[in-house]
């Protein structure tokens, strides 16, 4: 997640969605008091010097008062401890807001990607039986779905209202990213990061949806983001 107060833009990160890659780029125009958070992991540790972006900065803060929480006031009148305010990797378009404040929120161009929520579900799937982070392994697919897929709508909306001025999409990655450089001319002449790069072993996403009943519990769960950009299974 990239907050550019430089070129006033917000950069919204979800999961699986060539993220990485795009906030590697953004953040090589970074200001020194902008706003970079973060890899929560990375299969190289190294990612960022490779591809000379910018490290993390100024994600870590003291939250302001307006945004304490009772207990938060609570544990600081009684043991003088300040709450922090802790931008982090994949945070969502309610909090960014709620912690930068209307102002800045209005004022910002807000980017971010999206893609196809049946694609996104098979690609999360296989990175986290891959990296071991979740209890999945191949053939339990319909399990993962069950317990842990989540929409990217959250990335997107606020008060569940879309919210997002320019939206990449993973399909038609470099197109939409010529023309977001356009914004910033000092993009020109960078090249995309490539990173993270997918497991492909898998020939389709559809593969992996043996029945009806798995293709619908998705579209129901990102009703939202189908109708939005008119995705198909």
């Amino acid at each position: 997640m990239i907050i550019s107060h430089k070129h006033k833009f917000i950069f919204i990160k979800p999961q699986k969605t060539a993220g990485t890659s795009v906030e590697l780029m953004l953040s090589r125009i970074c200001g020194d008091k902008d706003i970079i958070t973060p890899l929560g992991f990375d299969p190289d540790p190294n990612v960022r010097e490779k591809h000379k972006a910018k490290p993390p900065q100024n994600y870590y803060r003291a939250k302001p008062l307006k945004n304490w929480k009772m207990s938060e006031l609570f544990w600081f009148l009684i043991k003088w401890r300040r709450p922090n305010l802790n931008y982090w990797e994949h945070i969502q378009a309610d909090e960014i807001r709620k912690y930068v404040g209307d102002d800045i929120w209005n004022s910002y161009l807000k980017i971010s990607i999206v893609r196809n929520p049946w694609d996104h579900a098979v690609s999360w799937f296989k990175w986290q039986a891959k990296y071991g982070f979740e209890k999945t392994k191949k053939g339990e697919f319909e399990n993962y779905l069950k317990n842990n897929y989540r929409t990217l709508w959250g990335f997107y909306s606020v008060n569940n209202l879309y919210d997002i001025d320019y939206m990449i999409r993973f399909e038609c990655l470099d197109e939409d990213i010529f023309n977001l450089v356009k914004k910033f001319p000092e993009l020109n002449n960078l090249a995309i990061p490539r990173t993270k790069k997918s497991d492909k072993k898998y020939l389709n996403y559809r593969d992996y949806f043996t029945n009806e009943e798995w293709i619908d519990w998705v579209s129901e769960r990102s009703l939202n983001v189908i109708k939005k950009f008119k995705y198909e299974f």
